[in-house]
């Protein structure tokens, strides 16, 4: 029997991939993707930790939804949907209102 080739091509050597395992496991230090240019970024856990805490407090961008909160809003689509399927509003325009795929955000 061929042994199948590694398809894969390694970019890291054996060294840079221990090190690198190790930060990930290492509890006081956050290893994630970099915001910008493909690469990672190694941070302090508490630091990081303190910097989301004090952005969700901030309540002119993040704040708590109710349940009242998500009925409204899918009151608003039913309505939207029903303006369309009366011929009430262009397709064009329910188009431009539909999200097929919203993007939420999240924390790494």
């Amino acid at each position: 029997k061929k042994k199948k080739k590694n398809l894969l091509r390694k970019n890291l050597t054996q060294g840079e991939r221990k090190a690198l395992i190790e930060l990930g496991n290492d509890k006081y230090r956050r290893v994630m993707k970099a915001d910008k240019g493909g690469g990672i970024r190694v941070t302090d856990t508490s630091g990081y930790n303190q910097k989301i805490e004090n952005m969700l407090e901030d309540n002119r961008f993040y704040g708590l939804f109710t349940m009242d909160d998500i009925k409204r809003a899918y009151d608003l689509w039913n309505t939207v949907t029903t303006l369309w399927e009366e011929k009430l509003i262009t397709e064009k325009l329910y188009n431009y209102l539909w999200s097929p795929c919203p993007r939420l955000p999240y924390f790494f």
